[in-house]
């Protein structure tokens, strides 16, 4: 579980992310999670170190997994998982990652592989596509994420 703040993109036109360790963020010009297309979450695995960011424990995902999206409204909209793909930190897929189709998904992005201290950051991000399996919500803005198995 984590609670999730609203981010945009950085002055060098890449996914911002919370400026802590303990957030998601929610890309605020992409659609809320439930609403068509992709709606993009992103956070921090760690520190590069020993403290844990809220989507450490993302690389054990498996499709097949729901994930649980509690809205401000107090409804929860599911999503079932479909993908799981890495990439380099360089060569990021923004049109695969931002660019969803009419109906409703959920990708979430975090750092994977090896950190890189020269440019505090990890060398690849893990990205988590979820397609919602229940169609009856209204959506609101959303607190928090949850996953379970």
């Amino acid at each position: 579980n984590t609670d999730i703040i609203d981010v945009g993109v950085t002055k060098t036109n890449n996914l911002d992310v919370p400026p802590n360790f303990v957030q998601a963020g929610w890309y605020k010009y992409g659609p809320l999670p439930g609403n068509p297309g992709n709606a993009v979450i992103d956070g921090h695995v760690d520190n590069g170190g020993k403290v844990n960011g809220p989507f450490k424990r993302l690389k054990e995902t498996k499709i097949g997994d729901d994930i649980f999206v509690k809205m401000s409204d107090g409804s929860t909209v599911t999503f079932t998982v479909k993908n799981l793909a890495v990439s380099s930190y360089k060569a990021f897929p923004k049109e695969n990652v931002f660019h969803g189709g009419e109906n409703s998904a959920l990708v979430i992005i975090t750092c994977h592989g090896k950190f890189l201290p020269s440019v505090k950051t990890y060398d690849q991000r893990l990205i988590v596509t979820a397609v919602r399996k229940v169609s009856d919500v209204a959506v609101q803005k959303l607190p928090s994420v949850a996953m379970s198995r």
